[in-house]
Order: structure tokens, then sequence, then C-alpha cells
């Protein structure tokens, strides 16, 4: 089962780009996306920055895992929610989800992507795959 191929809202705006390497530079995304997303969690426009942070994670993680780096992560606005875009090379793989799989064998990201994002999709664009996840706090704090 893939995820839904379909571009992102064009409403966002890119406010904050890494280039990642390798996992280890995973840590420091997190720590930049929590710093700059900081106020927004204080005032309560980010009513789940763990949310957030895992989706990020998850991408990031599958755009190393599965298109090889470098890859890159992107976050966007819109004056309501965030899109967190993740960019690998890799744009012959579509995205699927973990299905038939145990516990403990790996493969669920883009699952746990889907249960925490408001939408998630992914496109191509020459020979870049985007995934990425729309997270709208506020509409997640009401349900």
């Amino acid at each position: 089962m893939t995820i839904e191929t379909h571009a992102a809202p064009s409403s966002f705006r890119e406010i904050a780009t890494w280039d990642l390497a390798d996992l280890d530079d995973l840590a420091v995304v997190r720590a930049n996306l929590r710093e700059l997303l900081a106020e927004d969690a204080r005032t309560g426009a980010v009513s789940d920055l763990d949310r957030l942070l895992i989706v990020a994670s998850e991408l990031a993680t599958n755009a190393l895992r599965h298109g090889g780096p470098p890859a890159r992560l992107r976050l966007l606005v819109d004056g309501t929610g965030y899109l967190v875009d993740a960019v690998d090379h890799a744009a012959d793989v579509k995205p699927s989800l973990a299905t038939g799989r145990g516990p403990g064998q790996g493969g669920f990201g883009l699952v746990l992507v889907k249960r925490l994002a408001q939408d998630v999709g992914s496109y191509v664009t020459g020979r870049d795959k985007h995934v990425w996840a729309r997270f709208d706090p506020r509409e997640r704090q009401a349900s």
C-alpha cells in the first residue's frame, strides 16, 4: 500500500531546511526544530511539539534509508499549520505503508506518520521524491 501521490498544499512557505548526510544528522535537526518552534509550543500554536518532531524524524529517516544520502528535510508554514517535507533522490521508489509485518520487523514509520499528521502525500519533481506531512497542531489539539 503506497502513500497517495499529490503535491503539498501550495499555501505553505519554507522557513527552514536541513541537508542530511547520515542518521547522525537527525539529532541536530530535532534540536533545531525544537528551538525553532519553542515559542509556538509555549503559546499553544503547536499543541504537541513532540508529535511534529516524531513526524520529522520518521520522514527524514525514511529519506536517508530508502533514498540514500544526501537527503533534505524542509519545514514549511502557512500561518495555521506546518508541513514537513523530506526530499530524496529515489524518485522511482514509491513510499509505502508496512503491511503484513509483525512487531519488531520495522517499517512502520509511515504508519506512524499517517496517525500523527493531518495529511500525508508524496510527489516527484525531476529525480527528487518528496514525502510530506501536514501537521495542523490546532486541529490535532481538539481531536
